[in-house]
């Protein structure tokens, strides 16, 4: 680095100023252009969803599931979620160095003041002095503004991190809320199984009591019994821990105080997909790839820019006297002002280096934004169809259902009447079941599909 340091308000000064200058862009040896990244491929967008389509998509999903208490237990984690916590001490710390960059670019002021007594050769001498300093550099090839432009996106980056752990903690209290809902009613079926397979032990036993049967239905009635107590503990233990992970999320004490009723809501029919250039500036996620890549290519010319002269401007005014009380007067008062021009020449290639890894940063960015982009477009292609399927699935095990409980209920009438055997009443019963277990699984299913199809298309939760 070659330092030329020069007074301003002469007109040879200025000449060797500018001559120098001059110089230094030669020696260089680089373009005033700010390099660019090498464009990589874009994933196309399609004008529709290929699996549906619909008008746009629906903030305040919360409300549309017909379930009021979700919308209370979604307020109540954005307020007290940990991790949402950290993420807006984040957004201040970005806030902050915003602020600091920005300040990089303006008029520095400050002021000194001094006092000193000595003695020298029998002499006793005092000296009072109080100076005002200003400094500016001139950003004459834009490297502060690039630096002021990438720590601002900085900021607008981890804005939108904000919003997205908003929707991602939202998203995920509405799946932990279902999979409450079903594990209860999933322990409600397990004890309504266990009422039915103990009055089929009553009536086996009295028939084996009145010699209408034998013995082996007996311990097989008994061994199914013994199972649906085994069932009905195993419920009871995945419904605490979805109690558990609930509170996890709304930032309470796992004290497992949750109450939920077991009632799955019926979706909204619509289908709020909307189209998809929609989804780069709705995703927080997308949004906040898109300001880190900006922020990239801006210390990417921030970068080129700092292999070029720096020249700043320094005054200072004040005085200095014996006396404090006459530093300003006539005899006292100083004043400077001077200009400073840096020019590196001679640095190992570092600064060149540090273009080139910006450059790279920039790419990765890029790369980075892309497959953001692509794995956004996924997940609703995904969740749009995967709709369509668990409709299908439930109206199927809606049907089986009803003729597996119908079938039953002939088959009970016919054991009764000693028409059939036991086994065939247990299968019948646990055909039924079985139905009516995936009706709650695959509407669980349906319902947590719709908030990932919500969360793809960064919709948010609450108004």
């Amino acid at each position: 680095m070659t330092p030329v340091s020069l007074k301003i308000g002469s007109t040879p000064s200025v000449m060797k100023l500018v001559a120098t200058l001059v110089m230094s862009l030669a020696m260089a040896g680089c373009s005033l252009n700010p390099p660019t990244r090498n464009a990589q491929p874009v994933p196309e967008l399609p004008q529709n969803w290929q699996s549906a389509q619909s008008e746009s998509a629906i903030d305040g999903w919360a409300s549309q599931l017909a379930d009021p208490q979700l919308t209370i237990l979604v307020k109540e984690a954005v307020q007290a979620n940990p991790s949402l916590a950290a993420s807006r001490a984040t957004l201040r710390r970005f806030a902050a160095l915003a602020r600091i960059s920005s300040a990089d670019g303006k008029p520095q002021l400050s002021l000194s003041a001094g006092s000193q007594r000595g003695r020298s050769n029998e002499l006793t001498s005092t000296g009072h002095n109080l100076q005002l300093n200003v400094s500016w550099e001139l950003d004459l090839f834009q490297r502060i503004a690039n630096q002021n432009s990438a720590s601002q996106q900085d900021y607008l980056a981890s804005e939108a991190d904000l919003q997205s752990a908003q929707l991602t903690i939202a998203a995920s209290v509405a799946r932990s809320w279902f999979n409450l809902q079903q594990a209860v009613a999933q322990k409600r079926l397990a004890l309504q199984r266990r009422d039915s397979r103990n009055i089929s032990l009553e009536l086996v036993q009295a028939r084996y009591n009145r010699g209408l049967g034998n013995i082996g239905d007996v311990h097989l009635a008994k061994s199914t019994l013994a199972s649906a107590d085994a069932e009905v503990a195993s419920r009871q233990q995945a419904l605490d821990a979805a109690v558990l992970s609930l509170e996890s999320l709304l930032g309470r004490y796992p004290a497992g105080q949750i109450k939920a009723a077991g009632a799955l809501p019926n979706l909204p029919d619509v289908l709020p997909a909307g189209i998809p250039s929609e989804l780069m500036t709705r995703r927080p996620d997308l949004l906040a790839a898109q300001a880190r890549l900006a922020a990239a290519d801006s210390r990417l010319a921030a970068a080129h820019a700092a292999r070029f002269p720096s020249i700043s401007l320094t005054a200072a005014a004040g005085g200095r006297s014996n006396e404090f009380s006459d530093i300003f007067s006539s005899q006292g008062l100083l004043w400077n002002l001077a200009g400073n021009l840096t020019a590196p020449i001679i640095n190992g290639g570092r600064l060149k280096a540090n273009q080139q890894a910006n450059q790279a940063a920039a790419e990765i960015a890029e790369a980075s934004y892309n497959n953001s982009l692509l794995s956004a477009l996924t997940e609703v292609e995904t969740a749009l169809s995967a709709e369509q399927h668990l409709r299908t699935q439930q109206a199927a095990y809606q049907v089986a259902l009803e003729q597996s409980r119908a079938a039953e209920t002939r088959t009970k009438e016919q054991y009764g009447r000693g028409l059939t055997d036991y086994l065939n009443l247990l299968e019948a019963q646990r055909s039924a079941d079985q139905a009516e277990q995936q009706l709650v699984v695959v509407t669980t299913q349906l319902l947590i599909n719709r908030i990932d199809l919500y969360s793809a298309l960064g919709a948010r939760a609450l108004p």
